[in-house]
């Protein structure tokens, strides 16, 4: 039985979510989560046809925090647009914009589509598998002509490093005579950088997709000039296999929490209590822009003679990572390294048994220098489930920067934490009584389960 993976689903805005595919095999999607009410509808649409804002709700320092972002509607289409980070240098108030307000290209001109052409990180062997013949069909519909393909991506995929493209050079905002006075604000004049998503709204779901970041370079006087970058989107979310001839199904999480207000953001109760009438339960790839030190490394890249520890991770055939269990006792877990061809992309795989039987879980991984970034995770188990053997895939969507402050033979030092390259090293800090975060699970980020 092959292991199912959950490919990206745009968006949801086919008609029906199960049927016959181009492959010959069935897909069933269905959605962890009710739906939004009529009414929240309805107030979501008129909300996007005013410019207003959602509120993220987000883990911070000293609890959660609310960050506030523009809806920006497509012309004529205020079920799909783009949703727009406002920046903390602006006053984030709900204001109208204007029926014909442009909406920028799905893709910063120039972006590095690489991403699309990697090998897919799930392990070849794992479970005992066979691997794929061939990419995992997407769910992608007629009706969302702006989908292209390099963005269908199969998960856990991290962003490559893209080097760095100028975008169209436009006139500056005070030397186009046609536009009236006071503008309301677009992507761009909301603040820099820019970070971005796709939304649409599609059978009672509210989705996001297409995470962008975007940031002005220094242009000729007059115009103006940006580069983007393109990230990898992966839904959170359960794929289930199927015998043949049955349709596999898809269960995606509704986990990121977005409200009408601030108030209502501020006030908001625990994830698992059911969604009041101002919170939205957004699907999607919301996870990729959520961590503050990965928006932080695409705003201000580290220096080029940062610490890199893309070579020796290269080179190591593992990653012992040192953690206290729930008992107190210090574990060293082995998380099996399976890099690509090319230095600073890979994975890592560790393998394990708990009272649900065996399992595989998995991170992929961009280092470069001064960081190491990490998608995931994803995790792999063989169960049975009305009298079948079932291959089930869990994912999530975090993407999470850690800083690299150090490298040398024995370890990576990430400020605070350190990534042993032997099992030895590892077993000596353990004896020691080295640091090391607490954790129940096998996880390297906490938090992202």
């Amino acid at each position: 039985m092959r292991v199912v993976l959950l490919a990206l689903a745009p968006l949801l805005a086919c008609a029906r979510l199960g049927g016959p595919r181009d492959d010959g095999e069935e897909r069933e999607v269905r959605v962890a989560g009710e739906p939004l009410t009529p009414e929240q509808q309805a107030r979501l649409l008129d909300h996007a046809r005013a410019g207003g804002l959602l509120w993220w709700r987000l883990p911070g320092e000293g609890g959660f925090r609310c960050e506030p972002w523009r809806l920006v509607p497509d012309p004529g289409d205020p079920e799909r647009g783009r949703l727009v980070l406002v920046p903390p240098t602006a006053v984030p108030e709900d204001m109208s914009l204007p029926p014909r307000l442009p909406v920028p290209e799905d893709k910063p001109e120039g972006a590095d589509p690489s991403g699309a052409a990697r090998p897919s990180p799930v392990p070849a062997d794992i479970l005992g598998a066979a691997p794929p013949s061939r990419p995992p069909a997407v769910l992608a519909a007629a009706s969302a002509p702006t989908v292209r393909p390099a963005a269908l991506l199969a998960w856990p995929l991290v962003p490559p490093a893209p080097s760095d493209s100028q975008g169209v050079s436009q006139p500056a905002p005070s030397d186009r005579q046609d536009l009236a006075p006071a503008p309301a604000p677009t992507d761009m004049s909301l603040g820099t950088p820019t970070l971005r998503f796709g939304y649409r709204l599609a059978e009672g779901h509210l989705t996001l997709t297409a995470p962008e970041h975007e940031r002005p370079v220094a242009a000729p006087p007059g115009t103006q000039k940006a580069v983007g970058r393109a990230l990898t989107c992966v839904f959170t979310g359960v794929a289930l296999g199927a015998p043949a001839g049955a349709a596999r199904r898809l269960i995606l999480a509704a986990r990121e929490r977005f409200f009408f207000s601030e108030e209502a953001c501020a006030g908001a109760g625990f994830a698992d209590d059911p969604p009041g009438p101002d919170e939205l339960r957004t699907l999607g790839c919301a996870g990729a822009l959520a961590d503050p030190a990965t928006r932080a490394r695409l705003e201000h890249p580290p220096p080029g003679d940062a610490p890199n520890a893309a070579a020796r991770l290269h080179r190591a055939r593992a990653v012992h990572h040192l953690r206290r269990g729930s008992d107190g006792a210090l574990v060293c877990d082995v998380w099996r390294n399976r890099p690509e061809r090319t230095p600073g992309h890979g994975r890592l795989e560790h393998r394990g048994r708990d009272e649900r039987g065996r399992f595989v879980r998995t991170y992929a991984y961009d280092v470069g220098p001064g960081y190491i970034t990490l998608q995931g995770p994803a995790e792999f188990r063989r169960v049975r489930l009305d009298d079948q053997r079932t291959d089930v895939v869990r994912a999530s969507s975090c993407l999470v920067t850690r800083g690299v402050a150090g490298v040398d033979k024995s370890a990576l030092d990430l400020g605070g934490e350190r990534w042993y390259l032997s099992r030895s090293a590892c077993d000596a800090a353990r004896l020691a009584g080295a640091p090391a975060p607490t954790g129940a699970a096998p996880l390297l980020v906490s938090g992202c389960e």
